[in-house]
């Protein structure tokens, strides 16, 4: 076997070929390495589904509670949060083990009076946190006002445009962390853009801005 391999060694020499004692070792270890590539901590977390806890209101917050009753401002926000993030393949369901993100949303503030869009402006404020391993991986402040609406409307479904538009901004902010709601105001227009129990009409993260 030795005068075989020193034969082999010599006629690679002859032949202008460099002989390496590592070759063989170096394709033996090559062979076992997976062929995956490996996906870093952050893309890791990315892939990860969104499972949504229950809306609460913060402690502090500033809530007049007859339309908390009459709106149930918390359900309503659940719901829409959800539907987008079902809708855009994120998540909002249970999922099983540890291996996923988990969205908190709390209601930090909702102003306006009852009466419709007749009795003035609306708007809500919410605070929302993405945790891994119940470590906050991002967490972001949102806000949505208006000053008009639908007159036909009541107080309930205007603010029902404010948790729709909210649940889109959400499901933008957890595809790109640097989205940001470039105008907070809601007119008329999302009476239609943003459906009760569809889809919106625009694409997501469309005004996402970079920092």
């Amino acid at each position: 076997m030795k005068s075989t391999l020193g034969g082999l060694a010599l006629l690679c020499l002859v032949a202008g070929t460099p002989v390496r004692a590592q070759d063989s070792a170096s394709e033996s270890t090559d062979s076992q390495k997976p062929s995956a590539v490996r996906v870093s901590q952050r893309d890791r977390f990315a892939q990860l589904a969104v499972v949504l806890e229950p809306v609460t209101l913060a402690p502090d917050a500033k809530v007049d509670p007859d339309m908390e009753a009459d709106c149930r401002f918390e359900e309503a926000l659940g719901t829409d949060v959800g539907k987008m993030l079902r809708h855009y393949h994120l998540g909002g369901g249970k999922v099983k083990g540890t291996e996923a993100r988990v969205l908190r949303i709390s209601i930090v503030e909702v102003t306006g009076k009852t009466g419709g869009a007749w009795s003035g402006s609306k708007s809500m404020r919410i605070h929302a946190a993405l945790l891994v391993d119940g470590k906050p991986e991002r967490e972001a402040d949102m806000y949505r006002y208006n000053t008009g609406a639908n007159p036909f409307r009541g107080t309930c479904h205007v603010f029902r445009q404010h948790t729709k538009r909210l649940g889109k901004d959400l499901a933008s902010w957890i595809k790109n962390p640097s989205y940001k709601v470039d105008n907070p105001m809601l007119d008329e227009k999302d009476d239609s853009d943003v459906e009760v129990n569809g889809a919106p009409s625009a694409d997501l993260g469309a005004s996402a801005t970079a920092h």
